[in-house]
């Protein structure tokens, strides 16, 4: 029988970073193994390039919004600038990608003309992808539409009044529409059930990690933390920071440890105390980030509670691949607590509670000291390999296909 086709429309993609991209770049390489697979993304070139799994066919989007792009490399005020500019579009409910869109749009129609596509995924955020679907269906209502949200849309609770109603409208527009919705997790999957009582096809997909890098054993001279990734909102290491120094004073460690911040805009406040524990690494590949993560002793995973379960942050499954314990600060009622501790992947604490996470970061700091490994479940953390979700995912069209 011969392949089916399936085109995945996203602004997420290689050679960009982001858990979002990992998640798209997954779809496209292990799918391609029994469907053919073409890419339709966000790119600095108009082009098409044939590659190991498919084809990626990439349209720009040069406009003013391609310039409040958040960077690591970005000073504080600079970060905080764009910051407002991002929220001044998304209040004003403009699309960044309007010129991508668009053009999106067409180069899907003429490969389907050529070569028809069986099944379209697209992923939000932004709801760009999703919008390209609906004026396609509209013409080709046959072709199975499997829309991905890697967020909540209308039930996120940090959106203002006029944003839940522009994407409330959306949602009841894509409702005629889609096939099929996928989702990151458990809780994220059960509000969206709520939103689309009628349809009957679901499936959480989990993010994971999707690399070849072998765990290490050993430990570091001084007790080495390694944060991966941005800060923005209230994910800021602030209350790490005061539980760090709580314990120094506590005399419950000595200060013969050191931070690093891989690929993270200074757009905090880092304590005068702490200053010279303090390392900032410039922004690096996904790969030789994870090689952060395992020659560090200790993962740090910070995670503030949003008001809504169904929270992994993309970055806690990396940490496991590397069998390093993880310090979270998390909603230990959320997800991800839940999976550290299925794992015996490391400690959780409460974001808000300091004394925990002073207790948590002195329990592994004893680990560390005792030259003691921490004892994580090996063979469950291979069933994190993004693989095996996809797997679910290919079987989840396989079923939308008959």
């Amino acid at each position: 029988m011969s392949k089916k086709r399936v085109a995945l429309i996203t602004v997420w993609f290689p050679p960009t970073n982001g858990v979002a991209v990992n998640r798209m770049k997954s779809f496209a390489n292990y799918l391609s193994d029994d469907f053919f697979m073409e890419v339709f993304t966000l790119g600095t070139n108009e082009e098409c390039v044939k590659t190991d799994f498919g084809m990626v066919h990439s349209q720009v989007s040069r406009s003013f919004y391609d310039k409040i792009k958040h960077n690591s490399t970005d000073g504080k005020l600079k970060h905080h600038f764009k910051t407002m500019l991002n929220l001044l579009a998304m209040n004003l409910g403009v699309s960044k990608h309007k010129k991508w869109k668009n053009k999106t749009l067409d180069a899907l129609f003429k490969r389907h003309r050529e070569a028809p596509f069986d099944v379209l995924i697209s992923s939000y955020a932004p709801t760009d992808p999703h919008d390209i679907v609906v004026e396609f269906k509209q013409e080709f209502p046959d072709v199975v539409w499997i829309a991905d949200m890697r967020d909540e849309m209308s039930s996120n609770p940090f959106l203002s009044d006029k944003q839940r109603n522009m994407l409330r409208k959306k949602e009841n527009k894509y409702a005629q529409y889609i096939s099929g919705l996928t989702t990151v997790s458990g809780p994220i999957l059960e509000d969206f059930k709520k939103v689309y009582p009628v349809l009957s096809e679901f499936a959480e997909i989990r993010n994971g990690f999707d690399h070849e890098v072998e765990p290490i054993q050993g430990r570091n001279k001084v007790f080495t933390i390694v944060y991966a990734g941005m800060f923005y909102g209230k994910r800021k290491p602030n209350l790490f920071f005061e539980a760090v120094l709580n314990a120094l004073r506590n005399n419950r460690v000595e200060k013969d440890f050191k931070v690093i911040f891989v690929g993270t805009s200074n757009n905090f406040n880092i304590p005068s105390g702490l200053k010279n524990c303090v390392e900032f690494v410039p922004s690096v590949s996904y790969e030789k980030a994870i090689t952060y993560m395992r020659d560090a002793d200790c993962n740090l995973l910070i995670n503030p509670p949003l008001g809504t379960l169904g929270q992994f942050s993309g970055k806690v499954f990396d940490y496991l691949s590397v069998e390093k314990p993880i310090l979270a600060l998390v909603d230990k009622k959320d997800v991800a607590a839940a999976l550290i501790e299925d794992h015996n992947g490391g400690v959780s604490a409460n974001f808000y509670d300091i004394t925990q996470i002073e207790d948590a970061f002195c329990e592994l700091y004893g680990f560390w000291k005792r030259k003691e490994d921490f004892p994580i479940n090996r063979l469950k953390t291979m069933e994190l390999h993004r693989k095996h979700q996809v797997l679910k995912l290919e079987n989840f069209i396989i079923k939308l296909l008959k």
